[in-house]
């Protein structure tokens, strides 16, 4: 069958790039799938690697519309900017999918990749039924946990995201997915959400996500101890795109 990879920019924000992924027979009327990429990547680092796009071209195949846009830089972690119900990249990409590939964005499905994990998150109870389906990858769930451990520098980039340590402090309820009012969210809509994790993950540890699925309800699946990246190298692409049928059938 194949599948056309199509880069521009400008075409669904100002000055934005974005990858898409159409399957050479599409004609419209497709589900859209939004990757939410992670810290320090763009959809450049889906474009170069078969491996980052092999599972993503598997959903592409299935006549599903794939769009890897920036989602307003590397290092967002939350930000409005990002995740606004209205206002936000995700639901620009949205609009933007429909208009120029026709997709049907009533089921627009999500996968967040570490920090895109907590950006699709944070969209998702922001807007639970704009999402049919989120899958998520050594996500990002217990952020002010990673904040303060600062893995590699991680909780430094999350400060500059939001401008310094005493604004992600004051904000850090309205971001955190494991904040109890999110939790509580999620936990309504847990049957849309799943996680793949690694088991010797050092970024995104395994307890971090046993603590967020013991308090979510959501199902996560290891990958084997593969560390923490690439995630689309790792995922079953079968599997995965098995189980998104399922949550928009």
């Amino acid at each position: 069958m194949g599948v056309h990879h199509s880069g521009g920019v400008g075409r669904y924000h100002t000055g934005e790039s974005d990858l898409t992924l159409i399957g050479a027979n599409y004609t419209g009327g497709g589900p859209l799938v939004i990757v939410c990429h992670g810290t320090g990547t763009s959809p450049a680092f889906y474009q170069n690697t078969a491996a980052n796009f092999a599972d993503l071209d598997v959903l592409a195949e299935q006549g599903w519309v794939v769009v890897i846009p920036d989602l307003a830089g590397a290092n967002t972690w939350g930000l409005d900017s990002v995740v606004h119900a209205t206002t936000g990249r995700i639901q620009e990409a949205r609009t933007t999918a429909a208009s120029l590939w026709a997709a049907d964005i009533t089921k627009t499905v999500l996968i967040g990749d570490s920090m895109g994990g907590m950006n699709a998150l944070g969209y998702m109870w922001r807007a639970p039924s704009n999402v049919a389906a989120c899958v998520l990858r050594c996500p990002v769930v217990l952020a002010d946990a990673l904040h303060d451990r600062d893995p590699g520098g991680l909780g430094a980039l999350i400060d500059t995201a939001y401008g310094g340590t005493a604004n992600w402090e004051a904000d850090k309820a309205n971001r955190d997915p494991n904040d109890s009012s999110h939790v509580t969210q999620i936990a309504a809509v847990k049957d849309k959400v799943r996680i793949w994790y690694s088991t010797n993950d050092p970024t995104v540890l395994p307890a971090d996500i046993t603590t967020y699925t013991g308090s979510t309800g959501v199902k996560a699946i290891p990958f084997g101890a593969v560390a923490h990246a690439p995630m689309g190298s790792h995922v079953a692409a079968a599997a995965q795109a098995m189980w998104i049928k399922s949550r928009i059938s």
